[in-house]
């Protein structure tokens, strides 16, 4: 049933002229006599009395109207104790928006305590905040009240323009442009509204948008917003609690108030202490810093593996307090944010608990993995719940989010000496060394963007808890540091932070900003440190050096966002630098290395029959009890944080990819090696060059890349994986048949891919896939039938200078770090390209030139077009065309279908190979014309990728140039000449005259010239790029191991001598390039 409509009886429009807004009254000073008589107008409240503030003393000056009597607010608070249209901002831990303005630029329709009451909506459009900000709505609005110009403030000085705070029952915590009012045609209000309410006016039809950009300049808007999670944070800045009859002048001449900035520094005002509202940060921050091994250490006559772990492990309890207050406005027509002031404060208490420690045997020298020194591991991210401000109409919305961040570090160097990238400054270590620092984060405001006064900071440091620090005494030495001595220090950063950003609405009101602001970070940074000095031996004792430091420091990225200057929010909080009182001394003679405190009658130390040199023992199995050193025998405290993970996963949060960082204590390695860096771990097959435009992607559907999806290991266990290790019938030739799957070569001509007919008659003209699992096994599988495949190709040095390829019997084992081995990744390789075929039908025919050819050719013609291809070449046609399956002379094939069988295929398999998956994708990347690096990401490798990157590249051209493989792509070459000359000369004598004339076989021999000369253009002009933008070309490297190392690769491996394809093949036109 239909709800009932009461129409008012005889209701005379009230007169809303100009002259009726003189008795409107000053509401400042009402509100003000009202508390001090104890008098109270009709149908008002003398509740807590938000009015009674003075507005000017929440605002920078200048930013509100010199002329204060009669000023407009609209608040919307947030968050905990605070309900739904609540004006009580003093019990509210979230925030609240304050909008201020001229009585005709800012009106209020949520009712207020103490306020005129504002008409009553008797309806609000659907989805209201939902339309375009630039639609105009409608809503049916009364004035029940006996102020009838109170209730219809919205007009003075004009209706358009004026910004209203919309009530509850119509789009709430959000502000419109008011546009018109009307008397409205329908004059009925709903039952349920009339036994609520008397009408004292006509019912008007209210229009309104939320555009912006079209409120009215003539009036004076300004807007604060208040975020927090501070109980009391309100009355700490206004200090005003309830009003009393005696208490009106003093509230309003409140020397508090008189610089509203100055109170985020008062700590004392706001109350701390309980933590209702604080943001508890109580985590476990236990972290694998790193772990690498350094396999095969000749000690003697037997090969050790060596390794040296780090780790941290610990918690942090902390409570986080925040306030962010920003006045802003948006200029008319624009939607760029307008910060007029802004100012925020981070209080962060507790206390951190935290164990560093590192154990193991070898030299480690961090600068290696290429992430400096002290190496950072990445930063880790966690986001507490964000908090938003809405600011309706005048541009968006104000966001903070606080989070905190984690991050790791390890700093290695000889004594004495700061940590440097420069190479052969490796530390010594033969043993375990752990050290715990518990710190007190005090109770220090960070305040932005002004900070603390140096007075009250020195009285904070006073009271500060010092940090206390204490080593173990399971701690162990079983030699020294080395000549040099060694230092080795762990670091751990705990970022407490806001993000404050802000967004503008696009043209649909809603959660979905065309346009975010980049963020501003307050924050506060607690950083903690341990460090190790390990000198040189002394009559056979190490005496080594703990120490730790801890600080807390706040800071400001992003200072732009809010208009602060350089410097402005930086400041050291704390510092403080702790050593043991006592420390020990160990044997470097001993297995059990005995622990001694020096003292002037004690110089003796224990001996042992063991091997030992004067630096100490250098056989693991003497020392930790293991020929293969891992993380769980090198370390007691924190071994658990080692845990089985993939093999292509790292164990530590700084991650060494390249291998290089870890080397056997008494055996110095070259550091200038080449494929230390595992490319395929680090970038697949081609994460680290452009996409191949014409190539198409192989492998079984649903297969796992390499290493596939059974290679789990231990890392801890450091096992191998032997290729088919997985299965225990890896000789089982039955076992191994369903391995390998065959596959047609993806080709396609004029847009459309080639599917070959009559498949299952022409299982010939597959290929093998070579499988991506390496526990899957190729040789001898499906009883031998693909052992006739050239196979395992792929470098043939290690030597970063020598880019020759070479032909293994075996499958290549690929180190992946740790000391763990797995068999290579490997694909089988249409010696000649399968998209150069499509291409020479797609692009040389019809447009008379390919795409990246060099030098560009200009304007061409083409020769034919799509339509003559699929007519002539592509068609089967039994009738009138010759071509037939070249293995069953019975079954018709289109032209195409001939040319297609010359590819590889396991018809074809001398014109197969077995390549390095890396090098195959380069070597599609060479005949698609594009460049085998992104210029962008090179730029970011580390040395020994550049190294490596070049190297492989080198390596391609080698593998083309190798006879046995020039003499596959010939053959194919060949192959589909000698068709495409048939096709000729059977075409000359079918044609009708309108057919074009063309010699198909003769473009054959100019196509793949034109291919092979731009390969060789475009590849030189990328050595040259990728040498000229070498990491070490710059004067701080020019005489370091890296930078002579590239100069010898380039020495050895110039443009002419490797970047060529002059090879010689019947009817292929020689190269023009010298």
């Amino acid at each position: 049933m239909s709800e009932g409509i009461h129409v008012p009886v005889a209701l005379t429009p009230h007169s809303t002229s100009s002259a009726s807004t003189q008795g409107l009254g000053d509401y400042s000073r009402l509100s003000a006599l009202t508390a001090a008589t104890g008098g109270t107008p009709a149908g008002q409240s003398d509740g807590r009395d938000f009015d009674l503030l003075d507005l000017t003393r929440l605002f920078p000056e200048g930013h509100i109207p010199s002329d204060t009597s009669d000023l407009q607010y609209g608040l919307i608070t947030f968050g905990g104790g605070s309900d739904s249209g609540a004006v009580e901002p003093a019990s509210s831990g979230s925030g609240f928006l304050l909008a201020v303005g001229e009585p005709h630029g800012l009106t209020q329709l949520q009712k207020r305590d103490g306020r005129p009451d504002p008409f009553v909506f008797l309806d609000c459009p659907a989805g209201v905040l939902d339309q375009p900000v630039n639609q105009t709505q409608k809503a049916r609005v009364v004035c029940t009240s006996q102020d009838v110009d109170g209730c219809f403030r919205v007009m003075e000085r004009g209706v358009e323009g004026t910004l209203v705070e919309m009530p509850e029952e119509c789009a709430p915590n959000s502000f419109a442009r008011a546009i018109s009012l009307e008397v409205a045609e329908d004059q009925t209000m709903p039952d349920h509204l009339a036994k609520l309410h008397t009408p004292t006016s006509p019912i008007y039809e209210f229009s309104f948008d939320f555009n912006k950009h079209e409120r009215r300049a003539d009036a004076k808007v300004a807007i604060r917003m208040d975020i927090t999670n501070v109980k009391g944070y309100w009355d700490g800045l206004v200090d005003s609690p309830r009003v009393q009859k005696r208490d009106v002048e003093r509230r309003y001449l409140s020397s508090l108030n008189l610089d509203w900035k100055k109170t985020l520094q008062k700590g004392d005002k706001f109350q701390y202490g309980s933590g209702e509202y604080a943001l508890k940060v109580k985590k476990d921050l236990g972290t694998a810093v790193f772990w690498q091994a350094a396999e095969n250490c000749p000690v003697g006559d037997k090969l050790y593996g060596e390794g040296i772990a780090a780790f941290m492990e610990g918690k942090v309890d902390a409570r986080l307090h925040y306030a962010a207050t920003v006045i802003a406005t948006s200029t008319k027509g624009s939607s760029r944010v307008d910060v007029k002031e802004a100012t925020g404060f981070i209080k962060v208490t507790g206390q951190t608990d935290l164990t560093f420690g590192v154990g193991g045997m070898g030299r480690l020298d961090i600068s290696m993995a290429g992430k400096g020194n002290p190496a950072k591991s990445e930063e880790y991210y966690e986001a507490f719940q964000r908090q938003t401000i809405n600011a309706g109409s005048l541009w968006g919305f104000m966001r903070l989010t606080p989070f905190i961040s984690r991050q790791t570090s390890l700093a290695t160097s000889h004594m004495d000496e700061s940590p440097s990238t420069v190479a052969n400054h490796a530390a010594t270590l033969n043993g375990r060394l752990t050290t715990r620092v518990k710190t007190d984060l005090g109770y220090f405001p960070a305040v932005f963007p002004h900070i603390v006064s140096p007075d009250e900071m020195d009285s904070l440091r006073r009271d500060h808890k010092k940090t206390e620090m204490e080593s173990f005494n399971d701690d162990i030495l079983y030699g020294d540091g080395g000549e040099k001595g060694s230092t080795i220090q762990i670091g751990h950063n705990l970022v407490f932070g806001l993000s404050l950003d802000f967004g503008i609405f696009p043209d649909v009101q809603g959660q979905q900003p065309t346009r975010e602001s980049s963020a501003a970070f307050l924050l506060v940074t607690s950083e903690t440190y341990a460090s190790w000095d390990i000198p040189p031996a002394e009559n056979d004792q190490v005496c080594p050096h703990a120490s730790a430091s801890s600080l807390l420091r706040q800071g400001v990225v992003g200072k732009n966002l809010l208009g602060w200057k350089d410097g402005n929010g930086s400041a050291l909080l704390f510092v403080d630098k702790e050593a043991p009182y006592h420390e020990p001394c160990y044997s470097t003679k001993s297995k059990r290395a005995a622990v001694e405190f020096p003292s002037p009658g004690n110089q003796s130390a224990a001996t042992s029959t063991n091997k030992y040199d004067k630096r100490g023992l250098y056989n693991p199995e003497d020392t930790f009890g293991y020929m293969q050193l891992r993380p769980n025998n090198a370390l007691r405290h924190g071994a658990n944080l080692f845990v089985q993970q993939r093999v292509d996963r790292n164990l530590g949060k700084i991650n060494c990819d390249n291998g290089r960082c870890e080397s056997c204590l008494d055996v110095k390695e070259p550091r200038n090696c080449c494929g230390c860096v595992c490319m395929q771990c680090k970038w697949g097959p081609r994460g680290d060059m452009p996409p191949c435009e014409k190539c198409t992607d192989e492998g079984v559907k649903g297969e796992v890349e390499w290493p596939g999806p059974h290679v789990k290991r231990d890392r801890i266990g450091g096992n191998d994986v032997p290729e088919g290790g997985a299965h225990d019938h890896k000789n089982d030739l039955n076992t191994r048949a369903s391995l390998i799957y065959p596959a047609w070569k993806g080709v396609s001509v004029c847009g459309k891919r080639y599917k070959h007919i009559r498949k299952q008659d022409s299982p010939q003209y597959r290929f093998p896939q070579f499988p991506k699992d390496v526990t899957k096994v190729w040789d001898g599988a499906d009883g031998g039938a693909y052992d006739s495949i050239s196979r395992y190709w792929g470098n043939s040095s290690a030597d970063c200078t020598d880019w020759s390829i070479g032909r293994k019997p075996t499958r290549d084992q690929t180190h992946i770090g740790n000391g763990v081995f797995v068999p290579s990744a490997y694909q089988t390789e249409h010696v000649y390209e399968g998209q150069n075929l499509g291409q020479f039908f797609t692009e040389w025919l019809t447009h008379g030139q390919i795409k990246r050819q060099k030098p560009y050719p200009g304007i061409t013609t083409s020769k034919v077009d799509c339509g003559w291809i699929k007519k002539w070449i592509m068609a089967v046609d039994g009738v009138n065309f010759p071509w037939t399956n070249p293995s069953k002379p019975g079954q018709y094939y289109s032209l195409f279908g001939t040319l297609y069988t010359e590819l590889g295929n396991n018809h074809h398999q001398d014109r197969l190979a077995i390549l390095q998956e890396r090098l195959n994708r380069k070597k599609e990347n060479v005949f698609d014309l594009s460049n085998s690096f992104s210029p962008g990401r090179y730029l970011g490798l580390s040395t020994d990728e550049q190294w490596m990157t070049v190297k492989e590249i080198g390596l391609t051209f080698a593998y083309i140039n190798d006879d046995t493989i020039w003499g596959m792509w010939c053959d194919t070459f060949k192959g589909v000449y000698d068709r495409l000359d048939r096709f000729d000369k059977w075409y000359t004598g079918v044609k009708s005259p309108n057919d074009p004339d063309v010699t198909l076989a003769e473009e054959w021999g100019k196509y793949n010239r034109i291919v092979l000369d731009s390969a060789v253009r475009i590849y030189r002009a990328g050595w040259d790029w990728t040498y000229n933008n070498r990491r070490t070309n710059n004067m701080a490297s020019s005489w370091t191991a890296e930078e002579a190392k590239w100069r010898n690769i380039r020495a050895k491996n110039s443009n002419t001598g490797v970047f060529h394809l002059k090879k010689l093949c019947p009817n292929l036109p020689p190269t023009t390039i010298v």
